[in-house]
């Protein structure tokens, strides 16, 4: 797992499941304004969980993102600032930069 990723405060952008290939991949936008949209990708997804209730109110921001080691794979926690908690069971993460956009 990438440890020096800080996502706090960073904009969730998307998640999109590849159901064939059992990968989730989340395009996140972090605060810093030198660091560039990363897609942070989870192979071998057992199961995802992505609840949008909004129990705290509306917000597509992090809260804070944690990770813990099992037999099984690793079980990651995407705490929102809305209050969602989305589950991640997977047997590996890897964080991708992506190429810089071209302008409109």
């Amino acid at each position: 797992m990438e440890e020096s990723m800080n996502f706090h405060d960073a904009t969730l952008l998307s998640l999109n499941f590849n159901w064939a290939e059992s990968e989730l991949r989340c395009l996140i936008r972090p605060v810093s304004a030198t660091a560039k949209t990363v897609s942070v990708v989870f192979s071998e997804v057992q199961s995802v969980r992505i609840p949008a209730t909004h129990p705290w109110g509306m917000s597509s921001s992090v809260n804070s993102w944690t990770c813990e080691e099992s037999d099984h794979g690793s079980s990651f926690n995407i705490e929102m600032q809305s209050g969602d908690a989305i589950e991640v069971l997977a047997k590996k993460m890897t964080i991708e930069a992506l190429p810089p956009s071209e302008p409109h």
